[in-house]
């Protein structure tokens, strides 16, 4: 029976990475998009599975959570992406309504989602499960002020996570410094099946740098 796994941040290069190359290994993927109805989209792929999410209704994410138990009797892994889309908005632009918004899809989905994950039911005879949290690489310039809010909230909410220990739970953090979106994807994968002790409560670094004797390079670090 293939492990089904909960990918959010679909939107984001990481995340269509991550689902592709879980797909190819044959996991069983979870995926939620935007939406409020409760009719599942149709993928065209056996063994992925696509939810609609209301990110800003606690609602919505309890439901999220009980369509996964459902279809799939159980929940192995989950990876959740900062999948806050930069909106650019100059601080003298900024409505009462953005910092609502970023609120709601940026702060509380991710809150929400935890919440209700470390809540499920812990089945006795299994493995605990895996929970990583992931940074993205960001490209362009510096973020504007409500995407270094939403970023800072992720980063902030994110640490506390990867430190906690929830029951049935194996805790630890991704984040991306580089570029290669494929190999970082690659490496999430890879930590995931081999669970290194040392990386338990802990972050993985994905960075280009230099490396002894070897020239410039992919340099991974825990910390």
């Amino acid at each position: 029976m293939s492990k089904v796994i909960l990918v959010t941040g679909s939107n984001t290069l990481t995340g269509r990475k991550l689902i592709e190359k879980l797909l190819s290994q044959d996991y069983s993927v979870v995926t939620p998009i935007p939406g409020k109805d409760n009719e599942q989209p149709e993928t065209g792929t056996r063994n992925l599975t696509v939810l609609n999410w209301n990110r800003g209704s606690w609602f919505s994410t309890k439901t999220l959570v009980r369509e996964i138990q459902r279809i799939h009797g159980y929940l192995d892994a989950a990876f959740i992406i900062n999948h806050h889309t930069p909106e650019r908005i100059s601080l003298d632009e900024v409505q009462s309504s953005n910092v609502e918004n970023l609120l709601d899809n940026s702060v509380k989905s991710y809150v929400a989602l935890v919440r209700e994950l470390v809540s499920m039911p812990f089945r006795s005879g299994t493995d605990e499960r895996f929970m990583g949290m992931v940074i993205p690489y960001r490209s362009g310039g510096g973020p504007g002020p409500l995407d270094a809010l939403a970023d800072g909230a992720y980063k902030g909410f994110a640490s506390s996570v990867v430190k906690s220990s929830f029951p049935g739970w194996w805790n630890c953090g991704f984040v991306n410094n580089s570029v290669d979106t494929e190999g970082f994807a690659e490496s999430v994968i890879d930590n995931w099946n081999k669970l290194p002790a040392k990386l338990q409560g802990c972050w993985f670094s994905y960075a280009e740098g230099k490396r002894p004797f070897r020239g410039s390079g992919i340099v991974n670090s825990i910390k």
